[in-house]
């Protein structure tokens, strides 16, 4: 059994950013997205700290992790929560070695001392020598339970918890005829420590009065492709920079070409790449 899909499209809906432009939305899911990835390793290696130095297998790992979390069918990926882009310039693992792996784990590993991730709203994570020996380690900061409710301030959602975890096991297979809470529940058990587990059934337990949903709308007995179901609501605008971006290199070759014809046609006066 699965979840439906428009159960999982209302939920990944009440997640979007209630403020107008800026990025500030889309570093705050980057960073949930970056926690949770390495809090499902931490549990595959019952380890609450993992060290990830360049071209290591435990970076496999951690792309491995974070890909499932954002990676839809047909190549599209959510962005931010909220927010689904199709034909997305970076790759899953691009995302992370680009905006964690070689960046902000890289400046850590050549600190002095541990680094706090990300420094606003507040930190989840602490990167780099983060124990004796280690210089690309990370693990969980310290505050994490106090900071991470922080990072749902700005979405339209009375039950963010509820609709966050929805949205974690889009796509879990379930056990037939158990409620959905129980399956959910069983399901951070299996993937995420004891922490992160007992935080969030604590957090979704506070919000079950607010949360309304109808039984039979819950869960189908087969997995949907819920990239054409998110496609009807959720595409974010691409702008024509991102979109060019997303071209290959030939392609961009065969353009420029094509328009240097035609402007040659023209009688044109420009300046050639």
């Amino acid at each position: 059994m699965y979840l439906n899909s428009d159960f999982v499209k209302s939920a990944f809906l009440r997640l979007r950013s209630t403020s107008k432009g800026g990025k500030s939305h889309l570093e705050k899911t980057s960073a949930l997205m970056f926690f949770l990835a390495f809090a499902s390793l931490s549990k595959k290696e019952d380890s609450r700290i993992l060290e990830f130095p360049p071209k290591s297998y435990a970076r496999r790992e951690f792309e491995n992790e974070f890909r499932k979390l954002v990676s839809l069918e047909r190549g599209a990926q959510v962005v931010e929560l909220g927010a689904v882009e199709y034909g997305y310039a970076k790759s899953p693992e691009k995302r992370l070695e680009s905006n964690f792996l070689t960046s902000q784990l890289k400046k850590a590993s050549e600190a002095v001392s541990a680094m706090d991730y990300p420094k606003r709203p507040k930190p989840l994570l602490r990167l780099g020598k983060v124990d004796s020996g280690m210089n690309w380690g990370v693990t969980a900061h310290p505050d994490w339970r106090e900071n991470f409710p922080i990072f749902f301030n700005n979405t339209g959602s009375k039950t963010p918890f509820t609709d966050f975890a929805i949205f974690i096991f889009k796509y879990e297979d379930f056990v037939a005829g158990k409620d959905v809470w129980s399956s959910i529940f069983e399901k951070f058990a299996e993937k995420y420590p004891k922490s992160i587990t007992d935080f969030f059934i604590q957090k979704i337990q506070a919000e079950s009065v607010f949360f309304k949903y109808s039984d039979e709308a819950v869960f189908d007995e087969d997995r949907e492709d819920l990239s054409s179901a998110f496609r009807e609501n959720f595409q974010r605008p691409c702008s024509r920079e991102d979109a060019l971006r997303a071209w290959s290199k030939e392609s961009l070759v065969q353009w420029i070409l094509r328009l240097e014809a035609r402007l040659d046609e023209l009688g044109a006066v420009y300046e050639k790449c």
